[in-house]
This record gives C-alpha cells, sequence and structure tokens, in this order.
C-alpha cells in the first residue's frame, strides 16, 4: 500500500523553478533561455555550438526592467535618469569556441566600421554644409541600429530572484541542460 501523503518522485531532468536552492549549482534551461545565478560554473561546451571548448568570454551585460521605458511618456531626459538608476550590471565568463569568439570580434569591428562612417559622413557633412553628406548619414545610422540589433551575442532577457535568464545561446546547447518546469 502507498503512502497519499509521500512526495511525488521527480525527474532529474526536471527541476522546480520555486526551489530556492535550485539555481545555486547548474546553468538550467526554460524554454529558449539559459538560467543561471551570476557565480555559477557553467558546462565546458560552446553556447552557441555545443562544442567541448576550455576557452571562455567574459560578458558584461545591463539589465532594466522593462516598465523603466515608459518613463519616455515624460521626456528622454527623464528616460535616461530612470534607466541609469534602475539598471542592473552583470559580470560572467561563458564557454565559447575558437569559431565563435572570432565571430563576435569580426562583429564588434564591423559595427565599429559602420559608426565610424555614420559619424564622418555627418561631422563632414555639417562642416563642409554637404546635405547629400547629411542626408548619407540617416541610411549608416539606421544600418548601425539594424545590424547592433541583429549581430547581439547574448542578451539577458529577465532578472528575477537572484536569477539571469540569458537568450542567445543555441539550441543544441540548451537541449543539454537541465529543464525547469
Amino acid at each position: 500500500m502507498t503512502n497519499p501523503y509521500q512526495t511525488p518522485e521527480s525527474s532529474d531532468s526536471v527541476v522546480s523553478l520555486n526551489s530556492p536552492y535550485a539555481l545555486l549549482d547548474e546553468v538550467y534551461k526554460y524554454q529558449k533561455v539559459a538560467i543561471f545565478s551570476e557565480d555559477t560554473p557553467w558546462p565546458k561546451r560552446c553556447i552557441k555550438c555545443n562544442r567541448e571548448t576550455d576557452q571562455t568570454h567574459s560578458l558584461n551585460l545591463t539589465w532594466v526592467n522593462p516598465w523603466a521605458y515608459l518613463s519616455i511618456l515624460l521626456s528622454i531626459f527623464v528616460l535616461i535618469i530612470v534607466v541609469l538608476i534602475a539598471q542592473k550590471k552583470f559580470k560572467f565568463d561563458v564557454p565559447l569556441c575558437e569559431e565563435h569568439q572570432q565571430k563576435r570580434k569580426n562583429s564588434v569591428l564591423i559595427r565599429w566600421m559602420i559608426f565610424l562612417a555614420f559619424s564622418a559622413s555627418l561631422i563632414s557633412g555639417l562642416l563642409l554644409q554637404i546635405e547629400l553628406l547629411i542626408f548619407l548619414s540617416i541610411p549608416l545610422f539606421l544600418g548601425f541600429v539594424v545590424y547592433a540589433i541583429m549581430s547581439t551575442f547574448a542578451a539577458i532577457q529577465k532578472f528575477k530572484n537572484g536569477k539571469i535568464w540569458l537568450r542567445g545561446a543555441d539550441k543544441s546547447f540548451l537541449e543539454s541542460l537541465k529543464s525547469i518546469m
């Protein structure tokens, strides 16, 4: 006869998010994000391709509660002040293979080149009073913004109860992690 009040047995691959100790020792997945505490050791696999690697890349990421952006309704200056006060900064190392480290470096280089082309076009257009250069700076700026968003390496989706929800990891890497209910 079984005890009806006995705690049900759980699977090793599924962890409850409500447990206060659940995320102190490992990286977990929930849908398309990796969930971890800031000092959690990562598995020695590249987060972009899931290949074995001993190399890591240091990430400095900032998170701001999305509700803070409503302050733009007051003014852009209020938004800047609220974001500067409300932001949380995180620094942690993620495993990244040589190939993906090089891809990230190239992406950063391309971003800087587009930004410098935008700056040169705008400044020279203003100084030389050439309207064509000023108008050329508009698509360069838009290209910079779009490329910066599209080439984002990883980003914090959420920060809740001391746990970071990181998006940007490869599907095969996420599938190798334990799941959270």
